[in-house]
């Protein structure tokens, strides 16, 4: 399980690298082009979304190592 939460996060954070390379883009758009701002303003929800995503994954993932090390622990 803990391999499984590892390659999700680690899809989260190419999507997160992805999305900020297309909001670096829209945020010099924006300047030239006002009609781009609503995109840009998007984008930072959708990385902010994806940001407190990776960040409860990888608390959970914490969790299932300090378990996992507690049951090691007792046996």
């Amino acid at each position: 399980m803990e391999k499984e939460i590892n390659e999700i996060l680690g899809m989260l954070y190419d999507i997160y690298n992805q999305v900020m390379v297309l909001n670096d883009s829209l945020q010099l758009s924006a300047r030239d082009n006002k009609d781009n701002d609503y995109q840009h303003s998007f984008s930072e929800i959708i990385l902010k979304n994806l940001a407190d995503a990776c960040a409860k994954l990888q608390k959970l993932d914490c969790e299932l190592c300090a378990l996992q090390s507690e049951k090691n622990t007792r046996h």
